[in-house]
């Protein structure tokens, strides 16, 4: 009897248990039944399977994806372990076209391939939606080049990306007036805060050689990379530096402020408020 008593539950906690199964049942009905669109698609996948369309027709047909080591993955495939040399591989992660997505063949090559496919995927998903990514550039190129010809273009925008890529001066307008005025660098460099510039070299070097570079305001190493911060500037000054001493970096990140985090910075505000 009193393991019975102990097992009960009260009036009260049941009934808050049952509004609670009626809230999440709710909410699931509410999920099922809100409406998903799907405007575009875009895959990357073996077996040759680089649209939905193809990634369909080899699931259709019950298609084999795995195949040996595509021709040049690997310098030497034959030393790899025989477990390793067939697989699901993707074909030709080499043909990124960087000069298409305005990336320089250098910067491509440090690029993570999963980051280039990804940019690749999500370029012809776009396209698959009926939307054309590459209007915006179109756009831009225009207005640089009526800019260049001599004529002043007052552009008002709210991405501070394309602000970055074609005004030479910028006005911040908080509440009907002038909150600064200045080049897209000089806005960001008066919002403070440092650069940070990270590689690995590929040859032995004495990071405090780096302490001593103009605009350098603090060098530090971790494990096999360096990370240098200063002023604005000091990045080409470091660059200089390396190839002097002929060390070859790689891995070569540089961060600082942006444009966006700038107008938080002297506004106080986000910027979608």
């Amino acid at each position: 009897m009193a393991a019975e008593a102990n097992s009960r539950i009260s009036p009260a906690k049941l009934a808050l248990a049952v509004r609670r199964l009626r809230a999440e049942r709710e909410n699931l009905d509410l999920i099922a039944s809100d409406p998903i669109a799907i405007i575009g698609m875009a895959c990357r996948f073996p077996g040759g399977a680089d649209s939905p369309e193809e990634f369909w027709t080899a699931l259709a047909e019950g298609r084999d994806c795995v195949g040996e080591i595509p021709a040049g993955r690997w310098k030497d495939a034959s030393t790899l372990p025989v477990r390793l040399r067939q697989g699901a591989y993707l074909a030709e992660i080499d043909g990124f076209d960087a000069a298409y997505f305005g990336i320089s063949p250098r910067e491509a090559q440090h690029i993570d391939p999963q980051q280039r496919l990804l940019l690749e995927v999500t370029w012809e998903a776009l396209w698959d939606a009926g939307l054309d990514p590459g209007a915006r550039r179109a756009t831009w190129d225009l207005i640089a080049q009526v800019r260049n010809s001599g004529v002043t273009v007052v552009l008002v925008s709210h991405f501070m990306d394309e602000v970055e890529e074609l005004c030479d001066r910028v006005a911040i307008l908080e509440r009907g007036r002038i909150a600064a005025l200045d080049t897209p660098a000089g806005l960001v460099d008066s919002a403070g805060g440092e650069y940070r510039m990270r590689f690995r070299p590929t040859a032995p070097l004495d990071e405090q050689s780096l302490a001593i570079v103009p605009g350098v305001t603090g060098v530090e190493r971790h494990g096999a990379h360096v990370a240098v911060t200063g002023t604005r500037d000091f990045a080409s000054a470091v660059t200089t530096e390396l190839a002097r001493r002929q060390v070859v970096v790689a891995d070569l990140r540089i961060e600082g402020r942006s444009l966006d985090s700038a107008y938080v910075a002297l506004t106080g505000r986000t910027m979608d408020t």
